[in-house]
């Protein structure tokens, strides 16, 4: 096998290679039916099609011979599908009896917990759990709220940690105008470009009618659906979310009924989410079965058929020598991508090598090879410091100050289920104000990010 440091030279292979990620010392395929979750050192986490396990693999590149090093997360039989890391060291899953687990890593060994909210004791999902998050594509920062497909109902449900590592959970449904929302069962049909928006795919309770890419806000009067009766929004599957920067627009792709993928714009500002544009094909974006990963500014890649298809802004590029991709492909930050081979089995390719010949490529960032650590290191996101919120008791309302720019500040307050209850508003160059005399006395969570930086805290609203 071919040395993986390929991945970090500075000259990538002019072909497309690829392999199955096997254990060295009992060299068989390790197969799955679920996704493929990456973590931030490049571990690879998959489950055990077999067993239910969930397996873990990592990249030794400092031994003599280089290879994967194989092991399995302990007291973990039942997991089915939906990996995904809320952090390092912090993974959720979704469970054979349909319930949200997550295994979190801590002092050397791994503990497995059940959400259970403390309001209906534990939620079934039949699918598309995604993590609410903030910020650019680059720099997303994932929050304490699950969106998902309920089972038996299909309907958008979530829940939500009081505080991170509490294991504290309150569950609410989204109902706006006490309706509740139908989601299609199908792949990728749920997104969340930024926090109290959710972008999904709607099934119509009339059989003839198409499923519709639909977005869903909260706001003063609670969860709003945005208008979107005049344009094209009908989508099939797989959406996908583009966040240049810290705006309040993200570029949503998906998959359409004749298989190509088309784009939009959504505006997501507080309590006036609408989009901006119907769907419009991209360009050259033919034969799209799923798995769409953004990459880039207008760049994207997504499983063609049994291969894989790369879209840049000069054109698009089909991996002629990749017809095995079933599904799962998942690309890791050093641009190397991941899917799920015809057998089953994890597969890699060696670099998502296609540049614009016109466009040259920016220097790649320092890649260090991946070593073999015994305990991961915790990522926190990182944590506003300067920024004061008061009064606390509030009655009338509450002051936001940042020590310095306050340009970029957000701030909502949201109750013990996670809802939105009230945002900010520009009071001065360094501070917003909250409205609490609407709001009934009680505990709630502000929560303010400037950038990437967040911090939340404890609010008691008394009159």
């Amino acid at each position: 096998m071919e040395s993986i440091r390929e991945l970090w030279s500075t000259n990538p292979p002019s072909h497309t290679t690829t392999d199955a990620v096997y254990d060295a010392s009992a060299p068989a395929l390790h197969r799955t039916l679920s996704n493929i979750a990456i973590e931030e050192d490049g571990s690879l986490y998959w489950v055990d099609a077999a067993t239910g396990q969930i397996k873990h693999a990592q990249w030794d590149a400092q031994a003599a011979t280089p290879h994967w090093v194989m092991s399995t997360i302990p007291n973990v039989t039942d997991a089915a599908d939906n990996l995904m890391f809320q952090k390092r060291g912090r993974l959720f899953y979704r469970s054979t009896s349909q319930q949200i687990k997550y295994c979190q890593y801590n002092a050397g060994a791994w503990t497995v917990y059940t959400v259970t909210p403390t309001n209906t004791g534990p939620v079934y999902a039949a699918g598309s759990l995604v993590f609410e998050a903030s910020g650019p594509m680059y720099e997303r920062v994932p929050n304490l709220a699950i969106y998902y497909r309920a089972a038996t109902t299909n309907h958008l449900e979530y829940v939500k940690e009081t505080f991170e590592g509490s294991n504290v959970w309150g569950w609410a449904p989204i109902n706006p105008n006490g309706n509740p929302i139908t989601v299609a069962a199908v792949e990728g049909a749920i997104a969340c470009p930024t926090a109290g928006t959710v972008i999904y795919i709607a099934q119509p309770s009339d059989p003839t009618r198409s499923p519709r890419l639909t977005a869903v806000h909260h706001g003063f009067s609670g969860w709003t659906i945005a208008d979107s009766y005049n344009i094209n929004l009908d989508a099939v599957k797989g959406i996908a979310i583009e966040k240049r920067n810290n705006d309040d627009y993200a570029k949503v792709y998906c998959i359409t009924w004749n298989q190509r993928v088309a784009a939009t714009k959504y505006y997501h500002g507080w309590n006036n989410g609408h989009w901006v544009s119907g769907l419009s094909d991209v360009d050259g974006a033919t034969a799209a079965w799923g798995d769409i990963q953004v990459t880039g500014e207008n760049t994207f890649i997504y499983r063609s058929g049994t291969g894989i298809t790369s879209m840049q802004q000069c054109g698009h590029y089909y991996y002629p020598d990749i017809n095995d991709c079933q599904w799962g492909l998942v690309r890791q930050a050093d641009n190397s991508l991941y899917y799920v081979g015809v057998q089953g089995e994890v597969r890699y390719v060696r670099w998502d090598h296609l540049t614009c010949s016109w466009n040259p490529p920016s220097p790649r960032p320092s890649m260090v090879p991946l070593t073999i650590t015994s305990k991961p290191v915790l990522h926190r996101p990182k944590q506003l410091v300067d920024v004061e919120a008061y009064p606390n008791p509030a009655n009338t309302g509450l002051t936001v100050e940042l020590k310095g720019d306050a340009s970029d500040l957000r701030c909502q307050l949201q109750d013990a289920l996670g809802r939105t209850v009230a945002g900010g508003t520009r009071k001065s160059a360094s501070q917003q104000f909250v409205d609490t005399r609407q709001l009934p006395n009680g505990i709630y969570y502000l929560h303010v990010q400037v950038g990437s930086a967040s911090r939340t805290q404890k609010i008691v609203v008394a009159h």
